[in-house]
């Protein structure tokens, strides 16, 4: 998708450049150029962005396939104030806030 993008941008250019020698005038040549090198600028810009994209992609699925899956087991509590059971890790009881 980003060379495709690549590509748009420089088509762009080159039509404008085409369409700039087409006016017959200096300062309408450079203006026309100055419009597709602004329009061509956009999308080079979205090209790297989605490049961008795919490398960080793709840093993220090697973390995560180097992280160890961590087996905690926390044993349960009982709230004294609701006597519902909850992760003893937990400082306070999740259903009614009590603190012991």
């Amino acid at each position: 998708m980003a060379i495709l993008l690549y590509g748009v941008g420089g088509i762009i250019i080159v039509a404008h450049f085409i369409m700039g020698i087409q006016t017959g005038s200096l300062t309408a040549f450079l203006a026309v150029n100055a419009t597709g090198f602004a329009k061509a600028l956009i999308f080079f810009a979205l090209g790297k962005i989605l490049i961008n994209q795919e490398d960080i992609r793709a840093d993220l699925r090697i973390v995560e396939n180097n992280q160890r899956p961590v087996n905690v087991s926390h044993a349960l509590n009982t709230c004294n104030h609701c006597h519902k059971k909850y992760d003893s890790a937990l400082v306070s009881c999740p259903y009614c806030g009590y603190r012991e």
